[in-house]
C-alpha cells in the first residue's frame, strides 16, 4: 500500500533529508494509556477502588453548578484533593485558601496572575480590567496570557494539574467577560489537553456563565443536590455544545456519587471534608446519618 502510494518519491526526500520511513509513524498500540497515571503509594484497597472510579475525571472541563447549598463546594474541595493525594505527580491550583488539613497546594489568584504576567512581560502594571471596546489593550492581554501559558514557566506551574475556580463568574460572567484572569485562563481551556489538567469551575446557575469565552470548552458537567441525609450527590454528565443554539447539552445518564463530608477519613488524619475548606454554608450542614458512599 505504502509503495503504491509513493507517486511523488517521498521515500526518497525523507532519505536525502536524514529521515527514516520508522521516524515519521506513530507505532504505539491505539489502546495504550497516552497519559499513564500512576496511584500513589499506600493506598487502601478501598481508596484504590474509588482512584479507578475518578480516573475519568483527571483531565477536561468541569463545569459544577447547584443551588447555594447543594454541596458544590464538598464536590469541588474533595474531588481535586482525591486527584492529588491519590495520583502520583498531580497537584492541585486553588484560587482560595484551604485549611491546613488540605495539604500543600499551589496558588492560582489574581495576584499571582498579575506577578507572573508581569516578570514574563517586564511589564509594572497589568490592568485590572479592560473595556469592551479597547481592542488594543485586548490584544496586547492575550499575547501576555499566552505567552505565559505556553512559556516553559507557565507548563511547569499548570501541568498535571486540577484548577479549582471557586467562584467562576469572576472570570466569566455573561456581562464581563473581559478581564485579564479571564482571559489568562480562557489560554488554558484551549490548551487543557496539551497540560494534561483538570480545570473546575463552581457556579450556582450556569445561565451566568459566558458563552463564548467558557461554555463551549465544558466537557463534563456536574449538578449538586443535597439529601436530607446531610450528603450531596454529584451528578456528572457528559457534555456536547450546541454552537448553533448556544446550550450546553448533557448526553446520557449521568454518574451519581453521594459523598459525605462529616465521615472521618483516614487519609485526612480522621478529619472530615468539611474540615478542609471553610465554606459559607458549614453551619446549616448537620449530619442525621445515611450511607457513606465517598
Amino acid at each position: 500500500m505504502v509503495e503504491a502510494q509513493d507517486k511523488l518519491g517521498l521515500r526518497d526526500i525523507l532519505q536525502r533529508m536524514g529521515y527514516r520511513e520508522e521516524d515519521i509513524f506513530d507505532t504505539s498500540h491505539p489502546d495504550d494509556d497516552i497519559y499513564g497515571d500512576i496511584l500513589a503509594e499506600g493506598l487502601t484497597e478501598e481508596e484504590k477502588e474509588f482512584a479507578d472510579k475518578i480516573k475519568r475525571y483527571l483531565r477536561g472541563v468541569m463545569l459544577v453548578t447547584g443551588d447555594p447549598g447543594s454541596g458544590k463546594g464538598i464536590w469541588g474541595n474533595f474531588l481535586p484533593w482525591m486527584i492529588k493525594t491519590f495520583f502520583t505527580g498531580r497537584k492541585a491550583l486553588l484560587d482560595y485558601k484551604p485549611r491546613p488539613s488540605y495539604g500543600l497546594y499551589l496558588p492560582f489568584n489574581e495576584v499571582f496572575v498579575r506577578e507572573e504576567l508581569g516578570k514574563m512581560t517586564q511589564q509594572a502594571e497589568i490592568p485590572k480590567s479592560i473595556a469592551r471596546n479597547d481592542t488594543k489593550a485586548m490584544q496586547r492581554m492575550q499575547d501576555m496570557a499566552a505567552g505565559w501559558v505556553e512559556s516553559e514557566r507557565g507548563q511547569v506551574y499548570l501541568s498535571n494539574s486540577v484548577l479549582v475556580l471557586e467562584e467562576l463568574k469572576r472570570y466569566f460572567h455573561n456581562r464581563r467577560p473581559m478581564n485579564p484572569m479571564g482571559i489568562t485562563i480562557g489560554h488554558i481551556l484551549t490548551w487543557w489537553r496539551h497540560l494534561d489538567t483538570l480545570i473546575l469551575g463552581m457556579t450556582p446557575f450556569e445561565r451566568e456563565i459566558d458563552a463564548i469565552s467558557f461554555l463551549p470548552y465544558v466537557t463534563l458537567h456536574v449538578v449538586c443536590e443535597w439529601t436530607d441525609r446531610s450528603t450531596t450527590i454529584a451528578n456528572v454528565y457528559q457534555t456536547h455544545w450546541v454552537g448553533s443554539r448556544g446550550v450546553l447539552n448533557i448526553r446520557g445518564k449521568p454518574d451519581r456519587i453521594e459523598v459525605d463530608p462529616f465521615a472521618e477519613r483516614e487519609m485526612l488524619g480522621g478529619k472530615r471534608i468539611v474540615d478542609i475548606y471553610n465554606s459559607k454554608f458549614l453551619p446549616s450542614m448537620k449530619p442525621v446519618g445515611g450511607r457513606i458512599k465517598m
